[in-house]
């Protein structure tokens, strides 16, 4: 999920996941409950609920953020030399969802 709001530029959402791995790392004991995860100083509730979904499923069901349509699209474009995540957003608010797209129709420096 780290990786995912890296590239949606999200930086509270990688700063929180940064310290709850931080601070799950230091405990102890195995976290396996979402009370356990509650009782961690910088995991909340919403946290708590992922870290005990992964413990059950051995998977996060947010993981599937990277096969929706519009997650891709900026990964297609964040492929092209010097282009950034503000760069693959305007392209995505100006409705170009293909590389040809961007070939025919958007104004590209050689």
């Amino acid at each position: 999920m780290s990786d995912y709001y890296a590239r949606t530029d999200d930086h509270w959402h990688i700063l929180a996941y940064r310290k709850a791995i931080s601070a799950t790392r230091t405990q102890p004991q195995k976290i396996v409950t979402k009370s356990q995860a509650l009782a961690i100083a910088g995991i909340g509730e919403r946290l708590a609920d992922r870290v005990e979904e992964i413990v059950c499923t051995n998977r996060l069901c947010l993981e599937n953020a990277n096969t929706i349509r519009e997650d891709r699209i900026p990964q297609e474009f964040l492929g092209v030399y010097g282009v950034g995540v503000t760069q693959a957003s305007k392209w995505l608010a100006q409705r170009y969802r293909l590389l040809e797209d961007l070939r025919s129709k958007a104004p590209l420096t050689q």
